[in-house]
């Protein structure tokens, strides 16, 4: 019986991966190889608009984060291909120097949210963390971090 599940999980997982799958080493420190799938939401019509929006997403983010933000990521529901009609797009961006302040999260509100438009389906939820986070053994932010569907990445931090 667990052999036929795990032939069935992997039957779908096959049915929702990119057909020229990305590979991509989900932790540095010796954890296997992992297929980047493409899938982001349970419905086919979300999973056109997040396709669209992440597109857009990786066009534009980085001029326009690039003065506090040295890389971004999708992380939760999205990331995890389980976005559903209520879902938001949560967005880790990591500051190049210092750790998040209330500055941040204005600077986003009055810089960044106006240029990326109205977002009524999947709105943008911004979090911002220091660059040292992602050296983490918090369990349940580094579970997020090997999750993260890296938008803009120069320096390889999410690798």
């Amino acid at each position: 019986m667990a052999d036929s599940a795990a032939r069935l999980v992997d039957r779908a997982m096959l049915e929702v991966s990119a057909p020229d799958p990305v590979w991509i080493d989900r932790r540095a420190l010796g954890a296997a190889i992992l297929p980047r799938m493409s899938r982001y939401a349970i419905l086919d019509d979300n999973q056109e608009l997040l396709a669209r929006r992440l597109e857009a997403l990786r066009q534009r983010l980085p001029a326009l984060v690039a003065p506090r933000a040295c890389a971004a990521a999708v992380i939760g529901s999205v990331a995890e291909g389980r976005a559903r009609d209520e879902s938001d797009l949560d967005l880790l961006l990591v500051l190049g120097e210092g750790t998040p302040r209330r500055a941040d999260y204005r600077w986003w509100d009055a810089e960044v949210a106006a240029e990326l438009g109205d977002c009524a389906r999947f709105p943008v939820e911004p979090l911002f963390v220091a660059r040292s986070a992602m050296q983490t053994d918090d369990p349940n932010l580094r579970d997020a971090l090997d999750r993260a569907l890296p938008l803009w990445d120069p320096e390889g931090l999410f690798r």
